[in-house]
């Protein structure tokens, strides 16, 4: 059965359960990611599915993400598909990370990644943030604006930003969705970003819907993954002591989808469509299987009782760790 659609912010459309393209290449769950044949068979299962929306960003790889997404979407009718991408944050050559957030600058971004995907434009253009000191957020959404008005993006979209910023880019064109996480381990914005997106009409994109990978209940051991993982190297609910605390809560998550006979993944996302109609979760994954079970989620409904169950299962401050340690790839939610 196709994947239903869904409809957010400004129109962004697509289908309940989107593709998040990270891993497909190497950088950050891993060295490596798989080869792009490999990469381009799963986005055509996905294709099969009925999954429309895909994301990507100038930073996957460095860009061959995009590269890779557009080869595999080559032959696919363009109105039939929604292509997300992000700008803004670029490996520096020196092990961290650059950003550079001028009018410019998101232009080139713009341009060179219509050039990379393919595509005479592209669905959601999305800034990923955290936005930087001296940088006038109302004045780049400026440059934005004239992107929309020449037919190179159809939406804007924010990601890793505080709500101020969100309001002043809003006043500027219209944010059709921020990319944020969110799932049953990561719930911040619910308390100062999502009142602000529903006031504004702003939908959500939900990265790393799966508590990246833990809400699966496949991953019980950090010995599991590449070294170079991000999960080992700079997030902190991976940590031997707060793995244990948190696998705690995937097993009540695990013992609720056997009662109800699917899996946990499945479950972790039927609440987050659940949770709002104004959401489209974006799961990433190498695999077809998990592709394939991830789809599923979509026809799993959950009653008002059950979504409460699991969030007392979960309480919203039991996950033991903040989303990134070291990394300075997001913002800090203003949380009292």
């Amino acid at each position: 059965m196709p994947l239903p659609q869904r409809t957010i912010g400004k129109g962004l459309k697509g289908s309940a359960v989107g593709l998040g393209c990270m891993s497909l290449t190497p950088g950050f769950y891993g060295k490596d990611g798989i080869p792009e044949e490999d990469a381009i068979k799963l986005i055509h299962r996905a294709l099969e599915l009925g999954v429309t929306l895909f994301n990507t960003s100038d930073l996957y790889g460095p860009y061959t993400n995009e590269q890779m997404l557009g080869k595999a979407l080559k032959n696919v009718p363009r109105e039939s598909i929604t292509i997300c991408t992000k700008w803004g944050p670029m490996f520096d050559g020196k092990g961290g990370i650059s950003h550079t957030q001028t009018r410019e600058y998101a232009r080139k971004a713009c341009e060179d990644a219509l050039e990379r995907l393919g595509t005479s434009y592209i669905d959601l253009f999305t800034l990923r943030g955290p936005v930087q000191p001296g940088t006038d957020i109302a004045d780049l959404m400026q440059e934005l604006k004239v992107l929309v008005e020449e037919g190179k993006i159809r939406h804007v979209g924010l990601s890793e930003v505080g709500p101020d910023q969100i309001r002043a880019a809003a006043a500027v064109v219209p944010i059709s969705a921020i990319e944020q996480e969110w799932s049953l381990f990561a719930r911040d914005l619910e308390r100062d970003l999502l009142p602000v997106c529903r006031e504004l009409g702003i939908g959500v994109l939900a990265y790393s819907p799966l508590g990246r990978g833990l809400l699966t209940g496949q991953l019980k051991d950090t010995a599991q993954l590449d070294p170079a993982d991000l999960r080992v190297t700079a997030s902190p609910w991976f940590s031997q002591e707060n793995l244990k605390q948190n696998l705690k809560l995937v097993e009540a998550v695990e013992a609720m989808a056997a009662k109800k006979g699917v899996t946990p993944g499945q479950l972790a996302m039927a609440w987050l469509l659940a949770k709002s109609p104004d959401v489209i979760p974006i799961p990433g994954t190498k695999r077809i299987a998990a592709l394939e079970e991830n789809a599923g989620a979509a026809a799993v409904s959950l009653s008002e009782g059950e979504v409460a169950e699991l969030e007392a299962a979960v309480p919203f401050d039991a996950v033991a760790g903040d989303r990134y340690g070291h990394m300075h790839l997001t913002y800090k939610a203003n949380v009292q």
